[in-house]
Parts: C-alpha cells; sequence; structure tokens
C-alpha cells in the first residue's frame, strides 16, 4: 500500500477471513489465547497478592502502633492511594509483558502466516515493553479523562484513532509516538467501519458467553483473530493464502 492509498477494510471480510483463518490454524490460535488466559491469570494473582503487601506493610504498622482514629484514617486514604498507583503500575508492567509476547504471532496469524516460539519472544526488548507501557499509560489517560470530564464519544473517537498501536509496537518495532501516527493515519475515515466492527464483535463475543459460556471458546478467538485481520487488511498485508497464484515474470 502506497502513501497515497486510503487504508480500508470490510467487516463482513474481516468475519469471513477470520474464520477461513481459524479453521486452517485453529491449534496455533487457541495457544496464543491460552497464553494470554495463563498470563491473566498470574497478573491476577500477583496483582493480589501484591496489593495486600502492600497494604500489610504501609498502613499494618500505623493501625498496630496508635490508637488514634484519624490517624489511623489518614493512613488508610494515603496508603490505599500509594498501593493504587503501584498497584496500577504494575499491573501495566504485566500486561505489556502480554501483548508483547501475543501480540506479534497474533499480527502474523492475522496474515495466514506460520508462527514460531521466536514470535513470543521477538517482541519482548526494553524498547517495546516502554513504548507499550506508556501507550497503556496513555489509554487509562483517556478512559480517566471520560469519568472525569465526561467525554464519552471523544473517548470512543480517539480509542479508535489510535486502536492498532499495540499490534503496530510489537509487529512492526515502531516507537510510541510512531505507531500512534501510523495508527492514526489507517484509521482516518474508517472511525464509523471501526466502532460497527466493535459492536458486531462485542455482541458476538457475547453470544459465545450467554450460550452457556461454551460458545465463547470458539467466539472469543474468533474475535480476536478478526481483529488482527482487520489491521492487516488496514496496513495493507492480505492474509497469505492456502495455494498463493504465482506472480507471472516476465521471460529474459
Amino acid at each position: 500500500m502506497t502513501a497515497d492509498q486510503k487504508p480500508t477494510f470490510s467487516i463482513d471480510k474481516a468475519f469471513s477471513q477470520a474464520f477461513s483463518i481459524f479453521k486452517q490454524r485453529f491449534v496455533s490460535i487457541y495457544l496464543v489465547l491460552g497464553l494470554m488466559i495463563v498470563i491473566g491469570v498470574v497478573i491476577g494473582v500477583v496483582g493480589q497478592g501484591f496489593s495486600f503487601f502492600l497494604r500489610l506493610i504501609i498502613i499494618g504498622p500505623v493501625s498496630l502502633t496508635t490508637k488514634n482514629r484519624d490517624t489511623i484514617t489518614i493512613a488508610f486514604i494515603v496508603g490505599g492511594l500509594i498501593v493504587t498507583v503501584l498497584s496500577i503500575f504494575l499491573n501495566q508492567l504485566m500486561y505489556s509483558i502480554m501483548y508483547a509476547t501475543t501480540y506479534k504471532p497474533l499480527s502474523k496469524l492475522g496474515r495466514n502466516e506460520d508462527i514460531s516460539s521466536d514470535d513470543f519472544s521477538s517482541g519482548l526488548s526494553l524498547n517495546n515493553l516502554k513504548n507499550i507501557i506508556l501507550a497503556q499509560l496513555l489509554f487509562f489517560g483517556i478512559i480517566l479523562t471520560a469519568i472525569f470530564v465526561v467525554t464519552i464519544p471523544l473517548t470512543i473517537y480517539l480509542g479508535l484513532r489510535y486502536s492498532l498501536v499495540l499490534f503496530l509496537i510489537p509487529d512492526k518495532n515502531m516507537t510510541l509516538r510512531e505507531a500512534m501516527e501510523e495508527s492514526s493515519r489507517i484509521t482516518k475515515g474508517n472511525i464509523l467501519p471501526l466502532f460497527g466492527f466493535c459492536i458486531v464483535n462485542g455482541l458476538l463475543v457475547a453470544a459465545g458467553i450467554l450460550a452457556c459460556c461454551v460458545g465463547v471458546l470458539f467466539t472469543a478467538p474468533l474475535g480476536m483473530l478478526s481483529l488482527s485481520v482487520v489491521y492487516n487488511q488496514l496496513i495493507g498485508s492480505a492474509p497469505v493464502t492456502e495455494n498463493p497464484v504465482p506472480v507471472p515474470t516476465p521471460s529474459s
């Protein structure tokens, strides 16, 4: 895709291509999804343990050494804020590891390419982790803006414009600034289709949950893969077909 071409994608084509790739590579897709789930569980367990430990060492001594109710209240408020900030930072770090580990192979699966063990580790550079952490903090700031400034439409718009940052950083080894500029460029003019895709994707996953939660084993990876296909459509990387047609070359 040249710089003059407008990036586009098709919702129905994204889901149909994702379903086709899913049938061919469901083992690899479940491997990526399984790794996400494992890391997510670890994040939950470590996060709760870390929060409990911090409260124990920050608030515990105050409650044991004084009976003044005002002092204990202040300790709970200040200590709670410290624990919250440190817990958020730890969660962002661990989620950044998950994104750096899984979004590179997920990007390749969206192109219907083979993945290897190197794809899971290649995104784990310090530069990628730094940029993903910054992207996470940026998204967190956007959410806080929506809560406190009540600018939900603006937040949705910005979220969609920069929705592909977490793909671009590990897949293309971009800095946060480069990924934001590229995501903004390729999503320009595609906000409504992206919004429609997110609604359809959300309904798909919700339908899987409503089907006694069993359906989510199919709809969750399909939805995840569909997002990767959309990303690859917008960057101009068409999925690789099983039997690609050879390009004729001029005879010498």
